[in-house]
Formats: C-alpha cells, sequence, structure tokens
C-alpha cells in the first residue's frame, strides 16, 4: 500500500511540474530585447520539462510495484517525454537538413554598379 502511495505522490508532483512547465509559457513576462526577446519562457519551459523527465523516470522505474492500472499509467509520462525529445530531434535534424540544402552565402551581389544610362 505504501508503494503504491508513493506513485501516486510522484504522479501528481509529475502532473503539476508538468502543467506548471506549459502554462508558464504563457504566464511568465517575456525578457529581453530583439533575437533574445522571450527567451526566457523557453529556457524555462525546457528546465521544467527536465524535472519533469526526471520524475517520469522515476515512476516508470518503481511501476513494478503497483497494480495493473497504474503501470499502464506510468507510461503516459514516459511518453510525453520521449515525444519532446523527439520533436526537438526531429526540428534539429530538419534544420540541418535545410542547412544542407540550402546553405548559407548561395547569393553573391555583383561587384560593379548595376544600373546604366538608357541607350548606352
Amino acid at each position: 500500500m505504501a508503494h503504491r502511495n508513493v506513485f501516486l505522490l510522484l504522479f501528481v508532483l509529475w502532473a503539476t511540474v508538468w502543467l506548471w512547465s506549459v502554462a508558464g509559457l504563457w504566464l511568465i513576462a517575456p525578457t529581453g530585447d530583439g533575437f533574445t526577446g522571450g527567451l526566457n519562457r523557453i529556457t524555462t519551459f525546457l528546465g521544467w520539462q527536465v524535472l519533469a523527465g526526471g520524475l517520469a523516470l522515476c515512476l516508470f522505474w518503481i511501476r513494478q510495484g503497483v497494480g495493473p492500472a497504474l503501470r499502464r499509467l506510468a507510461w503516459l509520462p514516459l511518453c510525453l517525454a520521449l515525444l519532446l525529445v523527439a520533436f526537438i530531434a526531429v526540428v534539429l535534424i530538419w534544420s540541418w537538413v535545410q542547412h544542407l540544402i540550402w546553405p548559407p552565402g548561395g547569393y553573391t551581389p555583383p561587384d560593379g554598379p548595376v544600373t546604366q544610362t538608357p541607350g548606352g
């Protein structure tokens, strides 16, 4: 019974951390100017998601001592954490492939002036 209570406590803690990471995107005021404007929201989201991922691994690790319904429930946090990791990996791979297809510096401007006078 105590193992079940620890599992449920960790699950509620995971759900709270995970929901706060998502809600924090809208609740935290953006800071910074220009390119870095709002970057604090992303780092806050990822920081809380790392904590939620650690709790998900803990939940998955202790799932053996609980009933079958809670054992299946332990897959939810792990799958959400792996989905986030897969999404970030896909974005990075997509960015890398785009860089290979369209390398930067593909356009070189002409050396001299391009304007000509009419008729000559």
